[in-house]
C-alpha cells in the first residue's frame, strides 16, 4: 500500500495521543467516525449492481495520509480477523483497540440488516426530495467516490438500491460494497472529526433538555420556553436568532394535519441520540420507515427543506444542494 504515508505504530504522532488519553474527546470523535464509516458502508450501496466495482476503501486519516483498503483484504477481515500491511497495523495497535476492538469491527462488516417493503416503497419519494438532498448532500462530503465530494446524486441512487435490494433479503456491508460503482470510495475522517465535533459542542447539551418532547411541541413553543431549551446548547446569539427565525418561517403544526401526521412519526429525542453516538445506519432505517402514504407530502416540502437548511447552517454542516432543493428553496 504505497499510497498510505506515515507509519501506523508505537510511536505514531497521529496514536500517541489517543494512547495517553483513549477516553478524551479525539478518542471519542475517533469512535464516533469509525461507527459513522462503518455505518455508512452498511446503510449505502452505490448504484449499478452486478460485476464487482469498487477496488479499495480509502480512509483519509489527519495528521496521516491515505490509507487504501483493497475489497479483498475487507473479505479476508471480515471471515478471519486477520489484516496484514498497513490495515493490519492499524487495526492492532493499541490506541485503536482501545477504541473498537477487532471483534466490534468483524460484527460491523458481517451483521445483516432488513429494511420493510413498506419502506423500501417509500424511499424513492424520500430521496427524490430536497430533505434528502440536504442529508446526503453533508454525508458526501465525509463519504464519496472517485473525487465527488459533495455530490449527493450518486448516493441518492444508492439509497434506492441499497434499500431495495434489504426489502428482498437480508444483506450486510460487504454486500453493499459489492454494488459500489466507483473505483475507490473515500472516507474523509478530518471532515467527520469536524462534524462531530461541532454536534457534539451545540447539541450534546439539548438532548436531555429535549426529553420527550414531541415535533409539534417544540414547534409550537411560546417564544420564553423555546429560549429555555436553546440555552441547554451551545449556540450563539445569532444561532439562536436563526433558529427562531428559521421556526417562525416553518409556522405551526396543527392537530391533525398532514404535515403533523408525519411529525408524529419522528421520535425527535431518538434521533438526536444516535445521531450523537454515530449511528447513522439506525437513523437512516428509521427515516426510511416514514409512512408517506398518510400524508401528501409535496406541499410541506419547502417548509420542511427551509427549517432543515437553517438548522445545518446553525451547527456548520455542509450544505450542498441540488435540482430538488433548487424547486422548493
Amino acid at each position: 500500500m504505497a499510497l498510505f504515508t506515515g507509519r501506523i505504530g508505537a510511536d505514531s504522532t497521529f496514536f500517541s495521543p489517543v494512547r495517553a488519553k483513549a477516553q478524551s474527546r479525539f478518542g471519542r470523535s475517533l469512535r464516533w467516525v469509525t461507527a459513522s464509516v462503518t455505518g455508512a458502508i452498511a446503510a449505502v450501496a452505490m448504484a449499478a449492481p452486478g460485476a464487482w466495482a469498487l477496488e479499495k476503501v480509502v480512509l483519509r486519516l489527519p495528521g496521516v495520509g491515505d490509507l487504501d483498503i483493497t475489497i479483498e483484504e475487507l473479505k479476508t477481515f471480515a471471515a478471519t480477523g486477520e489484516a496484514t500491511g498497513d490495515f493490519g497495523e492499524l487495526i492492532n495497535d493499541e490506541a485503536v483497540q482501545d477504541i473498537i476492538s477487532i471483534e466490534q469491527l468483524q460484527t460491523i462488516l458481517n451483521d445483516e440488516f432488513t429494511v420493510s417493503n413498506l419502506a423500501a416503497r417509500a424511499v424513492p419519494q424520500v430521496v427524490d426530495s430536497c430533505p434528502a438532498e440536504l442529508v446526503l448532500g453533508s454525508v458526501s462530503d465525509v463519504i464519496y467516490g472517485d473525487g465527488a465530494k459533495g455530490d449527493s446524486s450518486t448516493l441518492a441512487a444508492a439509497v434506492v438500491s441499497s434499500v431495495g435490494e434489504a426489502s428482498r433479503e437480508p444483506i450486510t456491508a460487504l454486500d453493499v460494497l459489492e454494488n459500489v460503482s466507483s473505483d475507490s470510495l473515500v472516507f474523509d475522517i478530518a471532515a467527520g472529526l469536524r462534524i462531530y465535533t461541532t454536534l457534539n459542542d451545540k447539541v450534546s447539551g439539548i438532548v436531555d433538555a429535549v426529553g420527550d418532547l414531541t415535533v409539534r411541541e417544540i414547534i409550537n413553543m411560546d417564544d420564553a420556553k423555546l429560549n429555555d431549551l436553546l440555552e441547554a446548547g451551545n449556540f450563539t446569539q445569532s444561532d439562536v436568532a436563526l433558529i427562531k427565525q428559521a421556526i417562525k418561517d416553518f409556522g405551526t403544526l396543527e392537530p391533525g394535519s398532514d404535515l403533523d401526521r408525519l411529525a408524529q412519526q419522528i421520535d425527535l429525542p431518538k434521533l438526536l441520540r444516535k445521531a450523537l453516538a454515530g449511528e447513522f445506519t439506525s437513523v437512516l432505517l428509521e427515516v426510511a420507515s416514514i409512512d408517506l402514504s398518510v400524508v401528501d407530502f409535496a406541499p410541506y416540502e419547502g417548509r420542511i427543506s427551509g427549517l432543515m437548511k437553517a438548522l445545518m447552517e446553525v451547527l456548520e454542516l455542509p450544505v450542498n444542494t441540488g435540482s430538488a432543493c433548487a424547486e422548493v428553496l
